[in-house]
């Protein structure tokens, strides 16, 4: 039984350590959107960029952090939808809707 224990607490540790380094990943992906110097190269960066926000988003409901982690994270994904609406991505509306197309990474040339 201990050892079960011990195993999703790691598990939880993990998944903590995830939604952090998603979120921050998504955030230098999109400062790099910004920085971009050419369409082709923000729209890549942006890409990924909203593929972190993506997994940290699906990740977040499944992790058990505590309340002032949980609103830590929360904030910078907050932080990183703004900068992706800024950036032109079609985030969901409040309703949940969306333009349906998958998010397709060009190759930078």
């Amino acid at each position: 039984m201990r050892d079960s224990i011990a195993t999703w607490q790691q598990v939880d540790t993990a998944l903590s350590r995830l939604l952090v380094i998603e979120t921050e990943v998504g955030l230098t992906f999109a400062q790099a959107a910004i920085d971009a110097g050419s369409t082709a190269e923000c729209l890549h960066c942006r890409i990924l960029a909203r593929r972190a926000y993506d997994n940290a988003g699906r990740w977040l409901t499944r992790a058990r952090l505590t309340d002032e982690d949980t609103q830590a994270l929360r904030n910078k994904l907050q932080l990183l939808g703004r900068t992706l609406r800024k950036l032109g991505d079609p985030l969901r509306d409040q309703n949940g809707n969306h333009d349906g197309r998958p998010q397709v990474v060009p190759p930078l040339k």
